[in-house]
């Protein structure tokens, strides 16, 4: 074989193994297409919330975990991504179908940092939740509206709320605001109605997001609030659950379908994945 045929398909094979090295070394995680992208993987946890967010730098946040059977789902997925680390992982409110799956989550994932809201004693399983923290040696802190997490390189955290509690544990959820570049994700949690338009009229404009996740699995969120931050896309995380509301539900899809938004449904379409290149989002 000639030299130069040689040089050729070494410096092929030496590309190809540089570009699985790159998936392998990205935070704990593989399988991504391109290390310059955002994916929001919102795992069908049934009629609960779990959200994984995979950041362009490689780091890894988990922002709920559904209920105890969700987690096991979540578990695997997880591991099904190649995930080994999360580096913060976010407690929106201390429900159990958002609380109770993150326990199988500490089991089995090494966690850097827990952010939980300002209401966190409110949960059943309090004082388990945090020996376990404090088993694990994990950083733990508590957010609320103002604060800015610059953590994750290229990327801007943003809490919205809460300020003042206000007792009630749905209306007390964070709400975050994720930036990249040009794209920006919200994700409202619980909150009811009258603080989607408490939030419409606080922000304005500030709310705008090309990703919605509809609050309190597709029963909240108003005409005022969902034109405040007009979304390309809107999530719902839903599934099989007594506390369901058909027609709230459909209400909210109607308003969101007549603004032209696309919406996705778990409880139809199982897990939802959101890419972003910081320009533009893409299923």
């Amino acid at each position: 074989m000639k030299l130069g045929v040689k040089i050729i398909l070494f410096l092929i094979i030496f590309l190809s193994f540089a570009e699985i090295f790159e998936d392998f070394s990205c935070g704990g995680t593989m399988g991504r297409r391109s290390s310059a992208h955002l994916f929001v993987h919102f795992i069908d946890a049934g009629y609960g919330d779990s959200i994984l967010i995979e950041f362009p730098g490689g780091e890894n946040m988990l922002i709920d975990g559904g209920d105890l059977e969700a987690g096991a789902k979540v578990v695997e997925y997880l591991k099904a991504r190649g995930v080994w680390k999360l580096d913060m992982v976010v407690i929106t409110h201390p429900h159990p179908d958002h609380i109770d799956g993150l326990f199988p989550v500490m089991e089995k994932f090494k966690i850097d940092s827990v952010l939980a809201n300002e209401d966190i004693e409110k949960s059943e399983n309090y004082s388990d939740f945090f020996k376990a923290v404090k088993r694990e040696n994990i950083k733990f802190s508590r957010g609320r509206r103002g604060d800015i997490i610059n953590k994750f390189k290229g990327v801007k955290l943003r809490i919205l709320h809460p300020g003042k509690l206000t007792g009630n544990p749905n209306n007390d959820s964070l709400v975050i605001k994720l930036t990249y570049k040009d794209i920006a994700f919200l994700f409202p949690a619980d909150i009811s109605g009258d603080v989607c338009d408490k939030l419409a009229v606080d922000y304005g404009e500030e709310l705008t997001s090309n990703v919605l996740i509809v609050p309190h699995h597709g029963k909240s969120g108003t005409e005022k609030f969902f034109n405040a931050v007009a979304p390309e896309i809107a999530v719902i995380s839903t599934g099989p659950s007594k506390w369901r509301d058909a027609f709230r539900e459909k209400k909210a899809q109607d308003t969101l379908k007549t603004m032209g938004v696309a919406v996705l449904s778990t409880d139809k379409q199982g897990t939802i994945v959101i890419q972003s290149d910081g320009k533009k989002v893409w299923k």
